[in-house]
């Protein structure tokens, strides 16, 4: 077994139980989450075919409260969240004053009283620095929530016959209060798979309650529990980022090299931007950007090399154009059981090669082409009603 330091969660118990040899875990935010499970390429199957269930627990959490919670979240990202309705989800970027990407993040707007904001780093320290002057009060609720990651083709399915109601009209970001008997959490429909799916928001108390009612219903055998190894591929499919694993946080501090650090422009999230607004953390510097031109570009890689060549990980691996000159690198990357082939997301100094144009990849120089991201879309991500809401 690894040497954990990590705390289990509610969770935890459960998935230990489903492993098998090949299991691995690691710590993430101080507790435990298994990169893969039982068996990677069964995981890798269950996530596009089936339905398959991860642990996302990890994920911090803050809720923020007080007459100018909007006024401060809308002063530390890139859009405006203010006039959110009450059960919408928003996907937004924090950046620092140099207009370099801080992390990214989910915000509820809560039925009730202010917004939840979930995201893989602490952002507690970096709202009280711009909280200012604002009426607002943020508080950590890393540990009050649980999250299971539910998604798949039969994902709603899945959820259905566990007895959560209201699901068929649910839309892609948004999410409803749902109960299980006098289990009561939230069911928002997001995700990180680019396909149909749910996540779960979960009293930590409750997690392993509701999660074995999932297990126990009519359709609980048809579930896998998948690990962040498999979850991490099916990102990269749907060109999904993963700040500070694909690319270190500024301002998060560390020692990353600066000239690591990324801009949204560099990522191709300069889409998420509201420069109408007056201020916003890293306006001024990000309108600079816009007129002269990011450093870096964003590509998908499709490499011409068997299924079975054996190679375990792409990220990290150099990217070559036809001259020989390196161009840049992927970050992100490995076989791709839904399309057949080994694939990866990289970054390349803009200008230097182009979407359709021919590179090689590695020591080796795998022969690969770059594409635009993403390689794969799901229709099934924003159909509504999903598969599975009749009897």
């Amino acid at each position: 077994m690894e040497e954990l330091t990590g705390r289990p969660t509610p969770f935890t118990e459960i998935l230990r139980a489903a492993g098998g040899p090949d299991a691995f875990w690691i710590d993430w935010n101080g507790l435990q989450i298994p990169i893969i499970v039982n068996d990677y390429m069964a995981e890798l199957n269950a996530g596009r075919n089936a339905v398959g269930i991860v642990d996302t627990s990890g994920l911090r959490k803050l809720h923020i409260t007080g007459r100018d919670a909007g006024k401060l979240l809308d002063f530390v990202l890139v859009r405006s969240v203010r006039e959110l309705p009450r059960g919408r989800v928003a996907y937004a970027l924090l950046t620092t004053e140099d207009g370099r990407i801080r992390d990214d993040a989910t915000v509820f707007r809560l039925h009730g009283e202010g917004f939840l904001v979930a995201s893989a780093s602490d952002l507690l320290s970096w709202m009280e620095r711009h909280r200012g002057g604002c009426d607002a009060v943020i508080a950590d609720a890393s540990d009050d929530w649980c999250v299971l990651s539910v998604f798949g083709p039969q994902s709603h399915a899945l959820l259905r016959a566990a007895g959560i109601e209201g699901l068929e009209s649910l839309k892609a970001f948004n999410f409803v209060r749902a109960e299980i008997g006098d289990l009561h959490f939230r069911v928002s429909r997001t995700g990180f798979s680019g396909g149909l799916g749910y996540e779960l928001w979960i009293p930590w108390r409750d997690g392993e309650a509701v999660c074995r009612h999932l297990l126990d219903s009519p359709r609980g055998d048809d579930a896998r529990f998948i690990g962040v190894g498999a979850l991490d591929i099916l990102r990269t499919e749907a060109g999904y980022l993963l700040p500070g694993h694909d690319f270190p946080l500024a301002g998060a501090g560390g020692d990353a090299d600066p000239e690591e650090f990324r801009s949204p422009f560099d990522m191709g999230l300069d889409w998420l931007i509201d420069f109408e607004r007056d201020d916003f953390v890293g306006r001024t510097r990000l309108l600079e950007e816009r007129r002269a031109g990011s450093l870096y570009e964003l590509f998908a890689v499709e490499l011409d090399v068997d299924a079975d060549a054996g190679i375990e990980s792409l990220a990290g691996t150099a990217l070559y154009a036809a001259g020989g000159q390196r161009v840049g690198a992927m970050f992100a990357g490995g076989f791709s059981l839904t399309l057949g082939k080994y694939l990866g997301l990289c970054n390349v100094r803009r200008g230097s090669v182009s979407a359709g144009e021919e590179v090689a990849a590695g020591d080796a120089k795998w022969p690969a082409v770059l594409r635009r991201s993403p390689l794969y879309a799901d229709p099934l991500r924003t159909q509504t009603p999903p598969p599975g809401s009749s009897p």
